[in-house]
């Protein structure tokens, strides 16, 4: 997620509900697989589980900005970088975890890679970077997603992208296009719904 820029601005509070409905929304899917991955013990289902934990996470703390920024500092940047790479990764790994094992827990290499890269912003200015990075990482989570035996998850993987990108483009939108940005905020929420009623779907029976 990149962190937002709120301040005083007649778009603020469509950009407040937005986050609160995506959020929402990455609940509702994390609490929706709950029993199904108590039933099977899928890795694939558990690291997809993370994934909207640390989604929804990173569409909290932003709502939190004003109030960590005079904590943080600059770390507040650092912090929601890490938790949109915690997002990202797991679901890449969700999607690969059959065709690739790792030495260490995955989910301690997980944390120890999106911290690495969390870093780079702040100790290299990789700010845009650091964004185009992500966007390969999800775009290969998709890609990678593809199953012609489960073309849902691949489409969910998809839906998701673009609900990343349409996040992302509404937050830079902030800094130049201020019109575009709540269009944006609200274009990613309504994604996030989509996919959440199609996890509700095949999760009813």
């Amino acid at each position: 997620m990149v962190p937002p820029h709120f301040g005083p601005q007649p778009w603020f509070l469509i950009d407040v509900i937005a986050s609160l409905v995506s959020m929402l929304a990455c609940l509702f899917i994390y609490f929706r697989t709950r029993e199904y991955y108590r039933l099977t013990k899928h890795e694939g289902i558990a690291y997809f589980r993370l994934a909207f934990l640390f989604f929804g996470l990173g569409f909290l703390m932003p709502l939190f900005h004003p109030l960590l920024r005079p904590l943080l500092g600059r770390s507040a940047g650092l912090v929601m970088t890490f938790v949109g790479t915690l997002a990202i990764l797991s679901l890449l790994y969700s999607a690969v975890h059959k065709r690739f094992r790792m030495a260490i827990h995955p989910l301690a290499a997980i944390i120890l890679v999106s911290f690495a890269l969390s870093l780079l912003p702040a100790l290299f200015h990789f700010r845009a970077e650091i964004i185009v990075l992500q966007g390969v990482l999800f775009l290969a989570a998709v890609l990678l997603s593809h199953d012609h035996k489960k073309g849902s998850l691949h489409a969910l993987y998809a839906l998701l992208f673009l609900s990343w990108l349409a996040n992302v483009g509404s937050r830079l939108a902030m800094r130049t296009t201020e019109g575009l940005s709540p269009l944006l905020s609200v274009l990613s929420a309504a994604l996030f719904l989509v996919v959440a009623y199609k996890v509700w779907r095949s999760t009813r029976h």
